[in-house]
């Protein structure tokens, strides 16, 4: 199937979207751009869900002072999308800072 310049660029809007909600907290966009079966492993090895991290916004305790994506590889699959690329985000999780590139 041939990917479409506007398919991938709406894909690659998507995701600057969400970083750009996670820097106003706008939690309406990340949850509308975050899959119901979301989860992360945090650097300790903690697992969180998707409602575990909308619920850290909620409360405070997590916020960013920066965070972009870049290097973005999008490969389209019929009617799924599969993004490879680099966050770059720094701010706090509870009482640690953060600052990398993922």
């Amino acid at each position: 199937m041939a990917q479409s310049n506007t398919d991938l660029d709406a894909v690659a809007a998507a995701e600057r979207a969400l970083a750009a909600a996670h820097l106003t907290l706008d939690l309406d966009v990340i949850n509308r751009l975050i899959h119901p079966d979301y989860v992360i492993v945090q650097p300790g090895g903690a697992i969180e869900t998707k409602a575990d991290v909308l619920a850290s916004y909620r409360s405070g305790t997590r916020h960013w002072d920066s965070a972009r994506v870049d290097e973005l590889d999008i490969r389209l699959y019929q009617e799924t999308a599969v993004v490879v690329g680099r966050w770059l985000a720094s701010g706090r999780n509870g009482p640690a800072s953060f600052d990398y590139q993922a």
